[in-house]
């Protein structure tokens, strides 16, 4: 069964060697969880292990040493699998592969992150504390920084989407990945907000669920930002990703299944 997955060829400006920057997406956020799991098919389980271990490990492990080739091994399985490879759950450890440049890239994501967000936060601890027992003014600081926290924090988050599947993918260093991701959300910045309003809802229904739920999405949640991915740079499906093994047979998009 032919990929249904692949990256279209049909629209203008196609470059099926991937060395083009991006194109602009539609949202499609339901179309695009569906897809997920229509991919995933067999081995959904095991990428509920993968993404949980890693996430677990990404976040155990302070500065987010280990967060980083955590996602790209996580990116790295979902890019096997598009390529109709079985995945092994030692896939995800991969990602150390490429340790040094996701790192970095972490770094950078969690410096903008304090610089940004630091004086925020102190800002609404001022306020909270020189609130005292004045319950207005202490409900009205809460309530006013901590949505502009939230949207601050989304509108840092969105430029670096795609930085770990371009460090994996195209062996991109870590600014470079960094700034290449920025311009494609920011192309696409409407559509990526959609998907991830929507990826939020879904968690939080799954978090109502004695939160054993959003471990259950947390696949399709994934498998949905990187169809978006595969879209938004063309990544060409029977091209091996930078960081994978020279020696190993991709096969050919005729033959791939899910």
């Amino acid at each position: 069964m032919s990929n249904p997955f692949a990256a279209p060829e049909a629209f203008p400006g196609f470059d099926p060697t991937g060395s083009g920057e991006f194109r602009r997406i539609s949202a499609r956020p339901i179309e695009r969880l569906t897809d997920a799991k229509a991919m995933l098919g067999d081995q959904y389980w095991l990428f509920v292990g993968i993404c949980l271990v890693g996430v677990l490990i990404g976040s155990i492990v302070p500065m987010g040493i280990m967060m980083g080739p955590m996602m790209c091994g996580i990116y790295l399985c979902f890019r096997y699998r598009m390529n109709g490879i079985q995945v092994r759950f030692e896939t995800l450890f991969k990602g150390f592969d490429v340790f040094v440049n996701s790192l970095l890239a972490m770094l950078i994501f969690l410096g903008c992150s304090m610089v940004i967000m630091f004086p925020l936060i102190i800002i609404m601890m001022v306020g909270i504390a020189t609130a005292g027992n004045n319950e207005a003014q202490l409900i009205g600081t809460f309530f006013t920084m901590y949505p502009l926290i939230l949207v601050l924090s989304l509108l840092i988050y969105i430029p670096f989407l795609f930085v770990f599947p371009l460090i994996v993918d195209r062996g991109t260093g870590p600014w470079e990945s960094v700034t290449l991701s920025a311009r494609a959300a920011w192309h696409n910045l409407g559509p990526l907000c959609g998907m991830l309003f929507v990826h939020y809802l879904v968690a939080m229904l799954g978090i109502c669920a004695c939160y054993v739920g959003a471990f259950l999405v947390m696949p399709l949640t994934f498998g949905a930002m990187f169809t978006a991915y595969h879209e938004i740079f063309n990544s060409p499906v029977s091209v091996p990703p930078a960081t994978c093994n020279p020696t190993m047979q991709f096969p050919p998009q005729s033959q791939q299944h899910f």
